[in-house]
Parts: C-alpha cells; structure tokens; sequence
C-alpha cells in the first residue's frame, strides 16, 4: 500500500509513473486518471485529519454511479491488481482492503498528509 501512495504522489510532482502505475493507467484517459488519484490522496489525507485531529472514525471515499471518474476507478480497482490490493470498492465507497493492516492504514494516512499539499490555483 504504501508503494502505491508513494508512486501517486511521486506523479502528482512530477508527471513520472511508476513501471505499476504506468500499468494501471494505460487503458484510462489521462485527464480521468489524474482526477483519479487527486481524489484518493484528498480522501487519505482528510482520511487522516477525522482520525487524529476530530477523533472520528474513517469514511469510504464516497462514489457516484453517475460520475465518469467514479465508473473508471471502480472499473479499475476490479481489474488492476496493483489497485486491488490495496482497495475496494463496496456500497459505500471506496475503501481499504481489509489485508490492509491498521498500522500500514496510519502510515499511509501520514504520508499522505505530509507529503500531498498540491498547489492552489490563483
């Protein structure tokens, strides 16, 4: 799990994916993957913030049927293995694989935190 924050985020900075990410991204448009992954790194990171700054439990990331964004990350994490092992998808949302375990979950939540600030947009 965290390989594949590390290489999200590695992206967002600089545009390189991993030979993984690459992968994943091959059968998606450009635009709809970027949104893809600006999504699940807001949602750990906010992830984050509930957990140990306002002490509530965690949430899915929550997905639309109507959304095109939503369609493709659930079609992706369905049949991309480097996606599904680390989340699925449920009535709710998005969430955490549950091999994932809860000190992984932290540590990715962290590094999340710490290291996904993108710029505004003035």
């Amino acid at each position: 799990m965290i390989e594949l924050i590390n290489d999200m985020i590695i992206y967002l900075k600089t545009g390189e994916k991993s030979k993984k990410l690459e992968d994943a991204s091959l059968k998606n448009d450009k635009i709809i993957f970027n949104i893809i992954i600006i999504n699940i790194m807001k949602w750990i990171k906010l992830d984050h913030k509930r957990i140990t700054i306002m002490k509530v439990q965690s949430k899915p990331l929550k997905l639309y049927p109507d959304c095109k964004w939503c369609q493709v990350l659930k079609k992706l994490v369905e049949e991309n293995e480097y996606f599904k092992s680390v989340f699925t998808i449920n009535d709710e949302g998005l969430y955490y694989n549950e091999q994932i375990g809860d000190e992984t979950r932290k540590a990715v939540r962290e590094i999340a935190y710490e290291k996904f600030n993108p710029k505004e947009i003035s």
